[in-house]
């Protein structure tokens, strides 16, 4: 059986439309297909004048604001070391990697501009992450007409995490890495493999497969992270295999929202079973 993700598809209509741009559109200054936000993620500065050319944020009721590794000390030097061994095909800049839109008062546009505004930032190349409740930080992963009715008059913040991040192109990256999942689904990832989902437990991420470049040694702490957003899931500990993989031209991405003590990767792309084994479980 040949299993073909969401991320398969969209690697093809990648290929095609940069192949397209490469020998039938050199001839435009303007960048049509990259702006569909499907091979790049623009820079904070562009975006913040695409944005504001085409909406007025103030009545809004909103502030745009980036969050980059320059605010961030203990970011800044782990990324610096990254930034040094990668190959950045797929971004304007390796700096930026949260937008945020702030309503202090609340949403004061109608819920079509809401979404209309979302979906071009998507088309720049930053997703919506979710919608944070700045008065008790709960977050809302998605936004219809009944989340939206509730924050006309309340603050909260829309989250943008950036689609494409810094290829990792390290050739003496750690012989394994290693990935948490639950016990369920054990057997079913030791016969198929490791398949990229959307499985944000928090906030919203398109379909990756995350890996821990190190062995978390906290990594049933994180299961239990994992257990606040509702689930009573047992997990396990997986080892997996990463040189092969490299060699066979399987691509993997450093996470810009990785946490300091836990730096991470993902790939779009499938991972064979070959690749896994259990290391330990609770």
């Amino acid at each position: 059986m040949i299993t073909i993700t969401e991320n398969d598809i969209r690697k093809v209509v990648k290929e095609v439309l940069e192949s397209f741009y490469e020998h039938k559109l050199s001839e435009f200054e303007n960048k049509v297909i990259v702006s569909e936000g499907l091979t790049m993620t623009y820079a904070y500065p562009r975006i913040k004048s695409i944005i504001s050319h085409k909406y007025d944020l103030k009545s809004f009721g909103c502030v745009m604001n980036v969050l980059d590794k320059n605010r961030n000390n203990d970011m800044m030097k782990m990324f610096k070391n990254m930034s040094d061994k990668s190959n950045k095909t797929t971004r304007d800049t390796d700096s930026w990697f949260e937008v945020t839109l702030f309503f202090n008062n609340g949403i004061k546009c109608e819920y079509n501009e809401i979404c209309d505004l979302i979906h071009t930032m998507d088309a720049c190349g930053w997703y919506f992450a979710g919608l944070i409740d700045t008065t008790n930080n709960t977050i809302e992963k998605n936004i219809d007409r009944l989340v939206y009715s509730k924050y006309v008059r309340k603050q909260c913040k829309f989250l943008f995490y950036p689609k494409f991040n810094e290829e990792f192109k390290d050739k003496s990256i750690n012989s394994v890495c290693y990935h948490i999942c639950p016990k369920r689904v054990i057997e079913r990832i030791l016969e198929q493999g490791l398949t990229p989902r959307n499985n944000g437990r928090v906030v919203n991420y398109p379909e990756r497969t995350y890996l821990f470049l190190n062995k978390p040694l906290n990594w049933k702490n994180i299961a239990d992270n994992f257990r606040e957003s509702g689930n009573n899931e047992k997990y396990c500990l997986l080892a997996i295999s990463m040189y092969d993989m490299i060699n066979k031209g399987i691509k993997f991405y450093y996470d810009a929202n990785t946490m300091t003590d836990n730096p991470a990767i993902y790939t779009l792309e499938p991972i064979a079973s070959k690749y896994i084994n259990v290391i330990d479980y609770e």
